[in-house]
């Protein structure tokens, strides 16, 4: 008899892993090759509920529901009219062993409670509630807005009247001060609170303003002075008020400047009859040179009244300023 065969039946096994021999599963060594085998793993064991600390249901608790509804229908099968079609095929009352067994039912299975589902007509109503209370709610949200915003209003009107900010421009004009320097107020005090009456005091300093340097412009007795003058007050005003009426005073009191910056090149008398050579200068044109007589116009303007050899000077009226007479001289000066 072999060792495998005298090795107890009962006693469990596995196989060597190299030499695939049937050891014993508590074997560390194999008793065929002699390799070393790993230590037996630990047998898998199934627990049972007791063995978790539970109880094993072995009662049912009968359900009323299918009790109920099995004596209901015996009880439809031994009424009379029922009698006469079932015949012999009637059944018998219910003995208490047939009861308990009809009313059984499993442990586990919970009783579902049923659903109410809403009629098909009830979906229009529930829709025409939804858009009710949603047009409801745009209304009180449009009407409480209208109130507060009533409220905000009068809330403001019982405000009192806070401090307005005092112009200086009425009081310099009544002691007289310069026009530009009221213009200077005035555009200060539109500038920190534009309200009605201090716009109108604005206006009322620019006239001011115009007035003084369109007297200027228009003196009878025209000195070049008078031109920068001019140039000088149009130029601040513009610095305090860039708004059109004192931006067109700016801009014709630079024309007037360029118009009366000419220069005597050469007088010739040579021909016959006396001509003057002018230089007309602009800041922002090409000089350009112009030969004239007695009578003659020069920038359409300016008309040559005489030509005077000896003197080196010419003299002309400026007819756009109510025929100004002018004194143009061989250094340039304007008199």
């Amino acid at each position: 008899m072999s060792e495998q065969d005298e090795q107890p039946r009962d006693e469990k096994t596995r196989l060597c892993r190299s030499c695939r021999m049937e050891i014993s599963v508590l074997a560390v060594k194999c008793r065929f090759c002699g390799e070393t085998v790993e230590r037996p793993r630990q047998e898998t064991r199934k627990l049972t509920v007791e063995d978790l600390g539970g109880e094993r249901i072995r009662d049912y608790l009968p359900s009323s529901d299918v009790a109920n509804a099995l004596e209901s229908f015996r009880a439809e099968m031994a009424s009379p009219s029922s009698q006469g079609n079932a015949g012999k095929n009637a059944l018998p009352p219910l003995d208490e062993h047939s009861q308990a067994m009809a009313t059984a039912v499993s442990y586990y299975a919970p009783a579902v409670p049923a659903v109410e589902r809403p009629a098909p007509g009830d979906a229009w109503k529930r829709k025409v509630a939804y858009v009710g209370a949603f047009a409801a709610a745009l209304l009180v949200l449009y009407l409480g807005g209208l109130l507060v915003g009533a409220m905000i209003r009068e809330y403001r009107e019982e405000q009192p009247p806070q401090d307005t900010f005092q112009s200086q421009a009425p009081a310099l004009m009544e002691q007289g001060a310069p026009p530009v320097d009221v213009l200077e107020a005035a555009a200060g005090a539109v500038r920190h609170e534009s309200t009605p009456a201090h716009r109108a005091q604005l206006e009322q300093a620019r006239a001011l303003v115009i007035d003084e340097v369109q007297g200027l412009l228009n003196s009878e007795e025209w000195r070049r002075s008078h031109l920068q003058q001019a140039g000088a007050i149009a130029n601040r005003a513009y610095s305090v008020d860039s708004g059109e009426p004192i931006r067109r005073l700016r801009d014709r009191v630079n024309e007037e400047r360029w118009a009366y910056n000419m220069l005597i090149r050469d007088i010739d008398e040579s021909a016959g009859e006396t001509e003057v050579r002018l230089s007309l200068l602009h800041p922002y044109e090409d000089d350009r040179e112009v030969t004239v007589r007695a009578g003659d116009m020069v920038e359409e303007r300016f008309r040559i009244s005489s030509i005077n050899t000896r003197g080196n000077h010419v003299r002309m009226v400026d007819t756009l300023r109510d025929d100004r007479s002018l004194t143009l001289d061989i250094t340039g000066d304007i008199r």
